[in-house]
């Protein structure tokens, strides 16, 4: 409410409204006490005419009966003080029935007189505080609410002969009413009461009768109160206030001071001062007004002239500020950091490719010293390079920043010096050359890659020469002492000589046969067969029983995998390739310890790299594990060149064990990791490719017709297309229907407009989402959709994390025909 007219009139309107309320209040307020006194002295007089009448006919007129009639006889219509006070007062009812008067006892004589529940009540009362006569209260009587007065009646000598013995009282009173009720009372006990109800009814009817029309006057007189108070103020404060706002109103609006009128108000209080006083400001101000644009007139020369120099100045600035602007932008998003240190080596500024580099916000960043993030500048020798910069004026250096996660980045700094007026500045453009050492890096690991297989090749070359005329040699030198001893006698002196040439000739045909296994990289057929077979064998051969005997510290112990896939090989081969491992293991162990062989099938998602770069694939993974004294680096560059051995030549071996590996290994188109510390054993793992095809035996564990399918539909979802493949032959070998699908993406399509009975989701795919992220989406298509995980890692926290959301069992990479057709046979049955 903006207006002050609206103010002061809800102003007087709430102070009406509260004295009206007051005086309402007021008026029900005496009216309702005096009512109240009206009905209590009406109660009193008839409570009191009641008792008159009781001690009348106790006192006057009983006694007078008694001499009249004799002691045995008692008339109640004229000698019970009850009965003639009810007479009495049934006479009155009539003429106001809704008053109650009446005698009560908890044992009356006279049923007539049974006291009610809240009779009942009062005479407990009275019997608890004996001192007590008289009670004057509100009760309720079947629903009614009553201003009622009570008057104890207690036992007194009197009230014997009729109250006391049935025996001493008046014949015709038994014969009356009986000897059961109303006798045998004790002295001073409350029998009953008086009592007088007036309906309270009568008095709300009689308030609202007397007070409505004092409402209606305090209301009048209260709005004709309001009324003129109101008009007094509108005519005499409102309306002259009114009109000098809207003169001035007038005035603010107006475009000309000359056009503004004085404010004609009669009123001589302080609404006219107020007048008066705008009238005297209006003339001040025109006389202002002219003094005023004689000046104007004066400066608008002067003003004119600056403003044509501050024009020039202006677009001379706003040149330069778009100069600016342009530099700004260019520095912001120039691709490599840039900064400007002062003299005290603080950086002024930084762009904003500087601190998304190291990872620092920039208002931190300028708060810093180059010697924060740059460990090769140090506060002692900041100085000298300050001085060299500034001397060469131009400085290329390389060094390495420090981000705020730790990471050092290597950087091409161009330093450039700087003077701006008396201060120096060095101006920095740095340059990640992380991609370029990392190059190098791998340029190198190239070269020396290349340069040991093409070593190994040269040394094979040279090997396989060697071994063809060799093996020219000592076929005499093994065969004739051979057939000669066939033939001697067994007590020949010549045996023991021939039996030594034997021998050392076997010995020499074993190493020609290693020289020929490294010239060969290749093995000319290869056949399904089983790495565990091949280990088992070893195990039980007479190598290792002669083996044990030189070396009985060493305990030999296997993990092998029960559901390892085949690989394509040869038996003979992969054979030495485990012996020469055993062999070596054991060596290294000179004081004891464990070898351990295990196996395990090997899903490799993506290029792992370490001493081979193992490419993506399935794999037959053979590990040999030693507790022994491990390999120096610089051995482990060399340890699979001929001939190199740290062993006693020609007592610990030939050094061609680890060559004949290497060349086993590459022959069979598979891969060495080697893990090894000085003091900690080495663990030799090396990747055969797996196959799906079979040996030529039965394995009597699985029977495949008890896991044929009816036909369900299958969806695969892998990104390899040969993982696909094999998966879909497998399953329709089963008696499946397959459903291939490349990633994620295309599996959420198919099923948007297909069903399937189940999917087999690849846990990782790339590029596009992986497993965990695709069945997520899968159940918002197909809620409850039935699932397999398979993948070539080890089961993760996120194949648990898929499982919980209703995916089935994991199968690990690469797939077999028994453990594939049993987890989808048993998450179809699910």
């Amino acid at each position: 409410m903006k207006s002050l007219a609206g103010k002061l009139i809800l102003s007087i309107g709430i102070a009406s409204t509260l004295l009206a309320t007051y005086l309402f209040y007021e008026t029900y307020r005496m009216t309702t006490q005096r009512l109240e006194d009206v009905v209590v002295q009406q109660a009193e007089m008839a409570m009191q005419f009641d008792l008159s009448i009781r001690s009348y006919v106790g006192g006057v007129v009983r006694p007078m009966m008694y001499e009249l009639l004799g002691e045995d006889e008692f008339v109640p219509e004229t000698m019970s003080t009850s009965f003639v006070a009810r007479s009495i007062f049934e006479d009155v009812r009539k003429r106001f029935p809704e008053t109650i008067i009446k005698f009560s006892s908890d044992n009356p004589r006279n049923p007539v007189n049974q006291a009610g529940p809240e009779e009942l009540k009062v005479i407990r009362y009275f019997n608890e505080n004996p001192d007590i006569k008289r009670w004057t209260g509100q009760i309720e009587i079947e629903g009614r609410s009553y201003l009622a007065k009570f008057s104890a009646r207690r036992m007194v000598p009197s009230c014997l002969k009729c109250h006391g013995d049935p025996a001493d009282a008046p014949r015709s009173l038994i014969e009356r009413y009986g000897d059961k009720a109303g006798f045998h009372r004790p002295i001073g006990e409350v029998i009953g009461t008086d009592t007088v109800a007036v309906p309270l009814s009568n008095m709300t009817s009689a308030l609202w009768s007397e007070s409505i029309d004092k409402f209606i006057l305090i209301g009048f007189m209260v709005g004709f109160f309001f009324f003129v108070i109101t008009q007094i103020i509108r005519l005499s404060v409102t309306t002259p206030l009114a009109e000098i706002s809207r003169h001035m109103s007038r005035a603010a609006a107006s475009d000309s001071y000359r056009d503004i009128a004085e404010i004609r108000v009669s009123s001589k209080d302080e609404i006219g001062e107020v007048a008066d006083s705008f009238n005297v400001l209006l003339s001040k101000l025109n006389g202002f007004y002219d003094s005023l644009e004689d000046k104007v007139a004066e400066r608008t020369a002067d003003l004119k002239q600056v403003n044509d120099n501050l024009m020039r100045e202006m677009r001379a600035r706003k040149e330069t500020e778009a100069s600016l602007e342009l530099t700004q932008f260019i520095i912001d998003h120039f691709s490599d950091p840039i900064f400007i240190v002062q003299p005290d080596a603080k950086i002024l500024f930084a762009n904003n490719a500087a601190g998304k580099k190291l990872g620092y916000p920039l208002d931190e960043l300028m708060h810093m010293t180059i010697f924060k993030i740059d460990s090769n500048i140090v506060p002692s020798a900041w100085p000298a390079f300050w001085q060299e910069i500034r001397v060469q004026e131009s400085v290329l250096m390389e060094s390495h920043l420090e981000a705020q996660s730790g990471e050092l980045v290597p950087v091409d700094i161009k330093a450039n010096f700087c003077k701006l007026g008396q201060t120096e500045y060095i101006f920095m453009i740095v340059h990640d050359i992380s991609d370029y050492k990392k190059a190098q890096v791998e340029k190198n690991l190239l070269e020396k890659r290349l340069h040991r297989a093409l070593k190994m090749e040269a040394i094979g070359t040279l090997a396989s020469g060697v071994a063809h005329d060799l093996n020219n040699v000592l076929s005499g030198l093994v065969t004739y002492p051979e057939m000669i001893l066939m033939n001697l006698p067994e007590d020949s002196e010549l045996k023991a000589p021939l039996e030594t040439i034997h021998q050392s000739g076997r010995k020499a045909a074993d190493i020609v046969q290693e020289l020929l296994t490294l010239a060969r990289r290749g093995v000319s057929r290869f056949t399904p067969v089983k790495m565990n077979t091949i280990i088992t064998d070893y195990l039980n051969s007479a190598e290792l029983a002669e083996l044990k005997k030189t070396h009985s510290s060493c305990r030999i112990e296997t993990r092998l995998a029960p559901d390892l896939l085949n690989i394509m090989g040869s038996e003979v081969h992969l054979s030495k390739t485990i012996m020469n491992l055993v062999i070596n293991a054991c060596e290294a162990m000179p004081d004891g310890g464990i070898c351990t062989l295990s196996t395990q099938n090997r899903y490799v998602d993506r290029t792992l790299k370490d001493y081979d770069d193992v490419e993506e694939g399935d794999y037959v993974l053979l590990e040999v594990a030693d507790t022994g004294h491990g390999i120096s680096e610089e051995d482990k560059e060399r340890i699979f060149e001929p001939f190199y051995t740290k062993k006693v030549m020609g007592k610990s071996g030939t050094g061609l064990g680890t060559t004949v590996v290497w060349s086993a290994v590459k022959d069979h188109e598979g891969f060495i990791s080697i893990h090894s510390e000085k003091g900690s054993g080495t663990t030799f793992n090396l990747f055969f490719p797996a196959t799906r095809k079979q040996i030529d035996e039965k394995e009597p564990s699985f029977v495949l017709a008890n896991h044929q399918g009816a036909g369900e539909t299958i969806l695969v979802v892998d990104d390899v297309l040969e993982q696909r493949q094999i998966a879909a032959s497998i399953l329709e070998r089963l008696g499946y229907r397959p459903i291939t699908v490349a990633g994620g993406e295309e599996a959420l399509e198919y099923l948007n407009e297909n069903q399937v009975d189940l999917v087999i989701l690849d846990m990782i795919m790339d590029p596009g989402i992986d497993g965990l992220e695709t069945y997520r989406r899968i159940t918002e298509i197909r809620p409850g959709q039935k699932a397999i995980i398979v993948s070539g890692f080890s089961e993760s926290a996120r194949v648990k994390a898929l499982q919980r959301l209703g995916a089935g069992q994991y199968l690990r990479k690469p797939y077999t025909i028994d453990k594939l057709a049993e987890t989808v046979k048993s998450a179809l049955s699910e």
